[in-house]
This record gives C-alpha cells, structure tokens and sequence, in this order.
C-alpha cells in the first residue's frame, strides 16, 4: 500500500500538469514590407495611412517636419505549468517604422525602416 501511495505522490504533478503556448501581436509586422512601396519625395503623408492599412501609432507634430510613428511588437510565451511551480518564457519584439513628412508640401522626406526579426519559440525559461 505504502508503494502506491508514494507512487500517487510522485505522479500526481505529472498528471496534472500542463504545456502552455501564447502569443500576442500588436498591429502587423507586415507594415514594414509595405513600407516599401511610400517613395520619399513622391509620396504624400496623407497616402501613408491608406498604402500602409494602418494608422499612426503616434504622431510627433514639429515646425519643420512632422514625424509618424507605426508601432508593432510580436510577444510568444510558451511554459510548463504544474500545481505549486510554473516555467514560464516569454520573447518579445518590438519595433517603430518613422516616417518625416515635411509639414508645408505634405511630403514623405525620410522613412526608417527597422529589420526584420523572426522569433522563434524557446521553451527553456532559464536564460540562453
């Protein structure tokens, strides 16, 4: 009897354990490929909202130039979850694609286009 009841102590955490997965985006890193097609000294400000699908996650008003901000981040979670202890792993992503645009003519200037990151799922919690 002794042995099944050691045996039901050391399984019970087994049985009632768990993976879990996540994952959590804010507006779409695919504004950066379509960023691709504003052409600084061509494109109007006001066009940048339709090419992009998108509004401005900030707007930064100046004298000369006006700067928009499109925000986007890619979190994935993963982790083991168990009665009295969790291993849990989270990786984020977060980038700003800038567009000046000159405040007089409404012309895009310059454009920083941040790279690309593809984030993988890593399930060991405890560091690299």
């Amino acid at each position: 009897m002794n042995r099944i009841a050691v045996l039901l102590i050391f399984a019970l955490p087994l049985l009632t354990s768990g993976c879990m997965w996540g994952r959590m985006k804010i507006n779409d890193p695919e504004i950066v490929r379509l960023a691709r097609n504003i052409e600084p000294g061509k494109t109007l400000g006001s066009d940048v909202p339709r090419i992009l699908g998108a509004q401005p996650t900030m707007r930064m008003p100046g004298k000369e130039y006006r700067m928009l901000g499109y925000t986007y981040a890619d979190t994935k979670s993963n982790g083991l979850m168990l009665i009295l202890f969790n291993f849990t792993r989270s990786s984020t992503v977060a980038e700003t694609l800038y567009i000046e645009v000159d405040s007089k003519t409404d012309v895009v200037t310059r454009m920083y286009i941040p790279p690309t990151h593809d984030l993988e799922w890593r399930f060991w919690p405890f560091g690299d």
